[in-house]
């Protein structure tokens, strides 16, 4: 068995082969390394003049993830928003921890990335207060009918007819903000 003082100088000999970038890398996940390899790395930052700093505290762990020494199992499945939230609450309060997992279909990521970057956008609206609804790209009315889905088309899957105008065309079916302005026009046009 090596002693602490070979294995010192054999992970000293490794890190004086390696270049400034590696030694950088390296020295960022320092809190991985063992005693011996952080002492060694630090004197090879030492004997090259080096303005590198070993980080020696591990990364704080981000919210809502959970520790990685640890493994997760499936508790069930909310079958609603509100039962989800109940659920963390009342592991919450008995001091249990717990992570929330938003999965969609593969086809549909593109799509939730933007409705989620437009929804929130403005913090201040809250979505209560907001409608939202396919609107034809020419006249903005509401009168869309989705005519066809293309499941196979990763691009575009959705096609849509305006009853108002009778426009036809093809887009990712993402849904846009009814301002007030919209729905008044859209209902005296119904009267109408």
């Amino acid at each position: 068995m090596e002693s602490v003082e070979q294995q010192w100088q054999q992970l000293k000999e490794r890190y004086a082969q390696m270049t400034e970038g590696e030694l950088a890398a390296l020295a960022e996940d320092g809190s991985d390394l063992t005693d011996v390899a952080q002492e060694a790395l630090q004197a090879v930052i030492a004997e090259r003049g080096l303005d590198i700093h070993l980080k020696l505290e591990p990364p704080a762990q981000l919210p809502g993830h959970p520790p990685e020494d640890e493994k997760l199992v499936i508790l069930g499945w909310p079958e609603s928003a509100e039962q989800a939230a109940r659920v963390v609450k009342v592991l919450t309060a008995a001091g249990i921890s717990s992570f929330l997992n938003v999965e969609v279909l593969e086809g549909d990521l593109k799509r939730a990335h933007t409705a989620l970057e437009q929804a929130f956008e403005d913090d201040d609206d809250t979505e209560e207060d907001k409608d939202y609804a396919v609107l034809c790209p020419k006249c903005r009315s509401g009168e869309v009918v989705l005519e066809e889905r293309d499941s196979s088309s990763t691009t575009d899957p959705f096609h849509w007819h305006c009853d108002a105008c009778g426009h036809q065309w093809s887009d990712e079916g993402i849904e846009q903000e009814v301002l007030p302005s919209q729905e008044e026009e859209s209902s005296s046009k119904e009267h109408s």
